[in-house]
């Protein structure tokens, strides 16, 4: 569900029982098979270091307690087809930790769509972040390395009320460095990414997504990603903003066949709106110049009059425009630290889903981002986060050391605006049309 609260970077060691498999290099080993329900799914496991970005770490940054999982749903099984041709599911995992914990429920009841059945091997991953100690006031991991874990993963199709079984299958935890983020505004204590803090995050948390009588509801998808692609992106640190709109203009121009768009790679675009909304690897972003910035750049390429932009703090009209296939990225932070520095981060919206109770209230929205994992690193990628809203935009967890107060500023979303010559053409023939019926009239 959760993001980590600062940018992060992780790093492996040179561990025997630790390989890479991934070309980002997050995976040692690929487990397979893993449900009590018995799916055949793929799971793999990285313990999180917290990197300051420049080749070191964030005091007590390094073999810290929060864990990241990315399940990949090879097939259908244990997923419900929804009559607007998706699958959803409830996901649930307990995992094990020797000599930390054993049988913990650490991811409860998160909420899972796959948007079409050619999804599923293809583009049906579900990344999300939990507690590899025993609780979140335990500290028994301190800096150790967690080599191993066992685990049970679950899918249903409703809120399960207790954990899902013992956990079973053996999987090996990679290491990983983790960095993202990247806006600031001093005005409102917003100050750049995870990088750029004095200490590491404090103890992490187990996500949950709904409870008992919870459903879920239509979700606002970006268009199929096999057929269009969502194109990574290499950002340098704390280039979250150019990275976020660089991917979604680039989509927006494949999406809707529009040349000066699609003609630029996802990073040509991101390079272009660095220099324009200002970014540097020491701040980031100013929140303020974000959507000025992006402006200028359309500008600066000749296609300002090609892309209309907009804002909205409503979730649901965000996954309206999601579906009406628009792009979309999200503006927020992570909440306040101790010394009242809020995280900020932009990232592309890849999916949101509505969380209702039984009498279809919305109780909170699951919203999917793609930003790239590592910043700094020189590799292009396409990480995704799920991160929990409550309905007013108050973001769900207490994320680490921050305050448990983050939240939404806004989505922002662009549309395509048709060229002259097409809305000429669209006048004429509506004329046309209107004459042909006038002439009938006058006919009778």
């Amino acid at each position: 569900m959760a993001a980590p609260a600062f940018p992060i970077l992780i790093r492996r060691r040179g561990d025997a029982m630790k390989s890479e498999n991934f070309r980002y290099g997050s995976i040692a080993l690929l487990a397979l098979g893993a449900a009590c329900l018995g799916q055949a799914q793929s799971v793999s496991f990285e313990q999180v270091n917290w990197a300051d970005g420049v080749g070191g770490y964030l005091v007590g940054g390094e073999n810290g307690d929060w864990a990241h999982a990315r399940i990949d749903f090879a097939t259908s099984a244990g997923f419900t087809a929804t009559f607007g041709g998706q699958y959803q599911a409830w996901v649930n995992m307990v995992t094990s930790v020797p000599g930390v914990h054993t049988n913990k429920w650490s991811v409860m009841n998160m909420p899972v769509v796959v948007r079409s059945l050619g999804d599923f091997g293809t583009d049906s991953f579900f990344d999300v972040f939990f507690d590899l100690d025993a609780s979140s006031s335990s500290n028994l991991i301190a800096g150790a390395d967690v080599p191993e874990l066992f685990y049970t993963l679950s899918l249903s199709a409703n809120p399960l009320s207790s954990a899902p079984g013992a956990a079973a299958t053996q999987a090996f935890v990679t290491d990983r460095d983790f960095v993202v983020g990247g806006l600031y505004e001093p005005s409102i204590g917003l100050f750049g990414g995870t990088g750029d803090k004095a200490e590491a995050p404090g103890s992490a948390f187990d996500p949950v997504g709904g409870t008992v009588g919870d459903q879920i509801g239509a979700s606002g998808n970006a268009s199929n990603s096999v057929t269009k692609p969502i194109e990574a992106v290499n950002e340098a640190k704390n280039f979250c903003a150019p990275g976020a709109f660089g991917r979604s203009l680039k989509y927006l121009g494949d999406v809707h066949s529009i040349a000066g768009l699609s003609s630029r790679t996802a990073q040509q675009h991101s390079n272009g709106l660095a220099s324009n909304m200002g970014t540097t690897t020491t701040n980031g972003t100013l929140l303020s110049n974000t959507i000025p910035g992006k402006t200028a750049y359309l500008q600066s390429i000749g296609m300002a009059g090609r892309v209309r932009t907009t804002t909205t703090t409503s979730f649901a009209h965000a996954l309206e425009q999601l579906n009406d296939r628009q792009d979309v990225e999200i503006l927020f932070n992570y909440g306040t630290d101790s010394a009242g520095r809020r995280a900020g981060h932009a990232a592309m919206v890849k999916q949101i889903v509505p969380i209702t109770n039984a009498q279809q209230q919305v109780t909170g929205y699951k919203v999917t981002t793609v930003q790239d994992g590592k910043q700094g690193d020189g590799q292009a990628e396409n990480f995704t986060q799920e991160l929990t809203f409550n309905p007013n935009g108050s973001l769900r967890g207490r994320y680490g050391n921050l305050n448990g107060d983050g939240g939404l500023y806004n989505f922002v979303i662009e549309c395509p605006v048709p060229e002259p010559s097409s809305m000429v053409a669209l006048a004429v023939g509506l004329i046309a049309i209107s004459r042909r019926r006038n002439k009938r009239s006058r006919s009778r």
